[in-house]
């Protein structure tokens, strides 16, 4: 066995885990712009917003994903358990569990938010090359977007996605995946009536 090799190999490794957490890269003027939004804006015409998230806990990991229209409408959302994860894994997870559950309910139009820099940099500049832990799932949302017209990918605050935190929390929670199709779940129809916004 060469000692040295072992090194160098375990270095490389190290360096890979440190960095995770150092590619917050800068944002530019529209995600300056959108992540002062500290609340839901509901999206225009025919267009499905889907906010995602990820979450952890003494239980391990989860991601979420809900869905709302224009009047910002409950639509759907899901939560995902997960195995082995680290975060920016997780929040990845969330972001595919959002593009999935769009396909799956026939959305064509659709703006996907989050609340990771990381995240929507992979998923909207092809130059950008997320933590390689990230690109294996970057590359199955990108094989996912063929089924729609083009996708708005956009930055917001943590304070605009507690829908989707809480919904990826409770998967954590209660160690469980879950689907709600057409009420939501109890941790956030308080949000959800709050954000609801009928038109006149």
């Amino acid at each position: 066995m060469n000692i040295k090799s072992v090194i160098q190999e375990a270095m490389q490794w190290y360096n890979m885990e440190i960095s995770a957490g150092e590619l917050e890269s800068t944002p530019d003027e529209t995600d300056i712009l959108e992540s002062q939004i500290d609340s839901l804006r509901p999206p225009e015409g025919q267009k499905m917003k889907i906010n995602f998230d990820g979450a952890a806990g003494p239980k391990g990991f989860a991601c979420g994903a809900v869905a709302r229209d224009c009047n910002a409408r409950f639509k759907g959302c899901q939560n995902k358990i997960l195995i082995h994860c680290k975060a920016v894994e997780t929040v990845g997870n969330g972001a595919l569990l959002a593009v999935e559950m769009a396909r799956r309910k026939g959305f064509k139009e659709i703006i996907v938010e989050g609340d990771s820099l990381i995240v929507i940099n992979a998923l909207k500049y092809a130059h950008y090359k997320p933590d390689w832990r990230l690109q294996n799932i970057i590359n199955k949302i990108r094989e996912e977007l063929q089924h729609f017209k083009p996708v708005e990918f956009r930055y917001i605050k943590k304070t605009a996605n507690d829908v989707a935190h809480n919904v990826a929390a409770l998967a954590v929670k209660n160690h469980s995946s879950n689907e709600w199709t057409t009420s939501p779940t109890s941790c956030i129809a308080q949000l959800i009536e709050s954000e609801y916004s009928p038109t006149l």
